[in-house]
């Protein structure tokens, strides 16, 4: 059987704090997500939210149709000026979170275990300037983590190591599997002059 995310939950006065625990890894750190940017997701029409807590980044989406929250944690890590990364997606029932989020007391913890096998590869950001730049800018974060929520969620699982391009704000990447060497492109954001109409795709 395969492996679940263990999520942690912990209530305070204005904030809930996120942790994850998986067979392969253990965030850093916790996330600190303000409460009133998740109880925006029972009014939106587009139910997706999307947190920094600079240089992380966070992601809550609404399916409402199953009842779910899927949320997808990406941790950055600046040493020595070399920015590296790896992302955490996890699937909770959404009903029980937002009884969680109007109910728990200061102090509160929830453990939950991911609802679902996430067979999707672990993405790895490794150093340069870029990824520090798309975390530094709200607009082009959110586009680069829609998609990558999109256009990643492969069900071979294994790793995909991004690296900085020469284009401003874009990425080479290459998959890991099983220790060989599967698909490698370009992830490049075209369209740059405008921001708010830019978009990345795919080059292989």
């Amino acid at each position: 059987m395969k492996s679940r995310t263990l999520v942690k939950i912990k209530a305070e006065d204005q904030y809930l704090l996120f942790r994850t625990i998986s067979q392969a890894k253990k965030s850093p750190t916790a996330f600190y997500i303000p409460r009133n940017s998740l109880e925006k997701l029972d009014g939106l029409y587009d139910p997706v939210v999307v947190v920094s807590n600079f240089p992380d980044f966070a992601e809550f989406r609404r399916n409402v149709a199953r009842g779910e929250l899927q949320v997808r944690f990406s941790w950055m890590n600046c040493t020595n000026d070399h920015l590296t990364g790896w992302t955490e997606a996890v699937t909770i029932p959404y009903e029980a979170f937002v009884r969680f989020l109007h109910n728990a007391a200061e102090g509160e913890q929830w453990s939950v275990l991911s609802s679902e096998e996430n067979l999707s590869p672990r993405l790895i950001f490794c150093g340069g300037q870029t990824i520090r730049e798309v975390a530094a800018n709200k607009l082009v974060r959110r586009k680069l983590a829609r998609f990558l929520r999109d256009h990643f969620q492969w069900k071979s699982g294994g790793t995909i190591h991004f690296y900085s391009d020469y284009v401003p704000y874009s990425f080479f990447f290459r998959e890991i599997l099983s220790g060989q060497p599967g698909i490698c492109g370009g992830l490049i954001l075209h369209g740059q002059e405008d921001l708010k109409t830019a978009h990345y795709s795919i080059h292989t």
